[in-house]
């Protein structure tokens, strides 16, 4: 049986403010200590609302590179997965499609979609997969080289821009705590009432495919 939410909070120290004549007192929206200042969960609410703040000027620069790019923002997220992968395995003769669903955290049937298109817009290229039969491979176009090519003083400015106030040190710790909530967000997920599940009690990717994109 799971633990009643006013236990949670009593155990962490934290009590329910009643409501006074100067307004609404909410009751954290934490139990856990380490989030929580003198019982306050102030500072992990102002840390929630940076964080929103953070990924919706990241959308907003995604699409605009998208833009620039004339995809989707979702195709413009795949081309640089697909560079980035080429780029580690540079001796490879192309990208598995499960391995850019990996790296980007969706369904495997929607990255299969995405290149289709791309593909039709030349894009990508594709081939059989010679170690396995059942399975493709695919990787930038000269076409898709070329137009990196040309972004990339643009991403390189908006990057510089976006993460100048990062040192070397602050960059590997952003990277850390990225991870980790990266991975405690899918147990978050797989709490939510309703959500699909994927075999194995996993989110389904779907779901993450509409949170995402």
């Amino acid at each position: 049986m799971s633990e009643r939410p006013d236990s949670a909070l009593r155990r962490a120290g934290v009590r329910r403010a009643p409501r006074s004549a100067s307004g609404y007192r909410p009751a954290p929206s934490t139990s856990l200590r380490a989030l929580l200042r003198g019982g306050s969960d102030a500072a992990f609410r102002h840390f929630l609302a940076d964080l929103l703040t953070v990924a919706d000027r990241m959308r907003r620069v995604r699409d605009h590179l998208a833009r620039l790019a004339r995809v989707t923002g979702p195709q413009y997220t795949m081309i640089m997965a697909i560079a980035q992968l080429e780029r580690a395995h540079p001796s490879a003769i192309g990208v598995r499609l499960s391995a850019v669903a990996d790296y980007l955290r969706v369904s495997r049937a929607f990255v299969t979609t995405q290149a289709g298109i791309l593909i039709q817009r030349r894009l990508l290229t594709k081939r059989r997969n010679p170690r396995d039969g059942r399975s493709a491979l695919v990787r930038l176009s000269r076409s898709g080289e070329r137009l990196l090519e040309r972004m990339m003083p643009e991403v390189r400015s908006i990057n510089d821009a976006f993460f100048e106030g990062l040192d070397a040190r602050s960059f590997d710790t952003a990277r850390r705590l990225v991870a980790r909530l990266v991975t405690s967000s899918e147990v978050a997920l797989m709490g939510l009432s309703g959500a699909p599940r994927a075999p194995g009690g996993s989110v389904d990717r779907k779901t993450r495919d509409r949170g995402k994109f």
